[in-house]
């Protein structure tokens, strides 16, 4: 791969780390709406993990580009921490608001 290839290939994986990171924040939101325990928190986090990973290897498979590279594991983390670290702590903090406003009705 060309060194403007793998460039793209790491913005296109850490536009999928961001996105994964939204799927976190829906999936995490869903838990703790619905009120469900333990129990729905493990089965969603298997589905995230399970998502991540179709997710990495089908982007990968997209761009024509090995799955096990360093530089894509690294994309897809730092996609993930913008992520989390901008945006993310903006929708969780309001999902702990709409929790409770959910709670007090």
């Amino acid at each position: 791969m060309t060194v403007q290839q793998q460039a793209y290939a790491f913005a296109a994986m850490a536009g999928c780390g961001c996105a994964l990171g939204i799927v976190y924040d829906l999936l995490a939101a869903a838990a703790s709406l619905s009120g469900g325990g333990r129990a729905i928190r493990a089965v969603l986090d298997v589905c995230f993990g399970l998502l991540c990973a179709a997710a990495l290897i089908l982007t990968a498979l997209y761009l024509r580009t090995q799955t096990a590279r360093a530089y894509v594991f690294a994309a897809a983390a730092l996609g993930f921490a913008l992520y989390m670290n901008t945006v993310g702590r903006i929708v969780r903090y309001l999902t702990g608001k709409v929790r409770r406003i959910v709670r007090k009705n």
